[in-house]
């Protein structure tokens, strides 16, 4: 019967609710609220939307100086190193591989 009581000292320790309530209760008054209108969101949505269509340009002008680079211009030192040693196990297999013996 003793576990009884202590049944109840296990549900306060599990039921982290009300802690979970005042930490967000402290979070949401505590700041300043800031009124934001439609106009407001539409000013927003319209800066987004033009930094969206830059972001996008530089994009693309980034991909054609790519693709206008010898070997696809997106090789690191990792890559131009597994591309070279692709070409040697190619050049091994196809050329020297047969006139071993």
């Amino acid at each position: 019967e003793g576990s009884g009581s202590g049944g109840d000292d296990d549900d306060a320790f599990f039921d982290r609710t009300d802690r979970r309530g005042k930490r967000k209760a402290g979070a949401v008054g505590g700041g300043s609220e800031e009124v934001v209108s439609e106009a407001t969101l539409c000013l927003k949505l319209d800066a987004l939307d033009a930094e969206a269509e830059s972001l996008g340009r530089r994009l693309r002008a980034v991909e054609q100086e790519q693709a206008a680079i010898p070997g696809g211009g997106d090789t690191d030192a990792l890559d131009a190193y597994m591309r070279s040693n692709a070409a040697v196990v190619a050049d091994r297999r196809g050329g020297g591989g047969g006139g071993g013996g």
